[in-house]
């Protein structure tokens, strides 16, 4: 999931690699906690995906069941999306707290310029990737 706070700075704030990275740690240290509870949460969703995978493997698996191939094609769909969704989740999840960030940042470099105490994380309101208001367009017109 670090790639997915890296990901965000090349295509949104246009940084080389090295940059995008830089950017990418400098979140996730300062939000260990949420970037784990995120972590964490995204796998149990994966462990609530594969059960069902797990239970059709483990019937199969045990006896001399001949399942045909309609079934098969199904397992294999429902393996890909499943999949799938939780790496979206996860890219989603990323993406929202690599612009919370940029939130936070932004208003604390304000706040500091004004020689106001920083704000924390919570006191930010968070962004929502598919609001009418663009947050991203607002973080990078004041950066």
């Amino acid at each position: 999931m670090l790639v997915f706070l890296i990901l965000p700075s090349i295509a949104w704030l246009d940084c080389g690699p090295v940059d995008a990275t830089k950017r990418g740690y400098a979140a996730l240290q300062h939000h260990l906690g949420r970037f784990a509870a995120g972590l964490i949460l995204s796998e149990v969703v994966a462990l609530i995906i594969s059960l069902p995978l797990t239970v059709f493997f483990y019937i199969v698996d045990g006896g001399n069941h001949s399942v045909p191939d309609v079934v098969w094609l199904g397992v294999i769909f429902y393996g890909a999306f499943g999949w799938s969704f939780v790496i979206y989740i996860e890219q989603m999840f990323a993406a929202e707290l690599f612009l919370w960030h940029l939130k936070w940042t932004t208003e604390n470099e304000k706040r500091e310029s004004l020689n106001l105490p920083p704000v924390s994380l919570d006191d930010i309101k968070r962004p929502d990737l598919l609001d009418d208001v663009s947050d991203l367009l607002s973080v990078k017109t004041k950066a």
